[in-house]
């Protein structure tokens, strides 16, 4: 492996760690981070489209990619709370786009737009798309759980 590949290696491996420590679900402790931790608490409601933001199955999907590509197992109690919850139910329950507008060049936000496809694909309930990725995750764990 050359010496990009190491450190991309390195960088994932550093990523995982972050995932395995924070359980996929918690929030940093330190007091840094207040702004996560409040954030954290929406991360067990499923969005999609994510673009920039973070839940839990986006977390298991990568956290269980990288364990089936590095031949890690993973101790599958440790993420209880996860699956529990996602095994209830894949339903979004929260749009990335609210709230946060687009940035102006001139200073300041201006209101989200929404079109009917983002309409047609984030609206509250299930999620066919969704429900792909945590198949993929049920496969991949079948291979990484212990």
């Amino acid at each position: 492996m050359g010496k990009s590949g190491v450190v991309r290696a390195g960088f994932l491996d550093r990523g995982a760690g972050f995932l395995q420590e924070r359980e996929l679900w918690r929030g940093s402790p330190t007091r840094h981070n207040a702004e996560e931790r409040a954030q954290a608490k929406t991360w067990m409601n499923l969005c999609f489209p994510r673009f920039y933001l973070y839940d839990v199955l986006r977390g298991l999907h990568a956290l269980l990619s990288w364990a089936d590509l590095r031949g890690v197992r993973l101790e599958r109690p440790r993420f209880a709370p996860v699956l529990e919850r996602l095994e209830s139910g894949l339903e979004i329950g929260r749009q990335s786009y609210v709230g946060v507008g687009t940035r102006l060049p001139e200073g300041g936000r201006a209101k989200e737009s929404v079109f009917p496809l983002l309409e047609s694909v984030s609206g509250n309930g299930p999620s066919p798309y969704l429900q792909l990725q945590w198949q993929k995750c049920q496969q991949l764990g079948a291979k990484c759980f212990r």
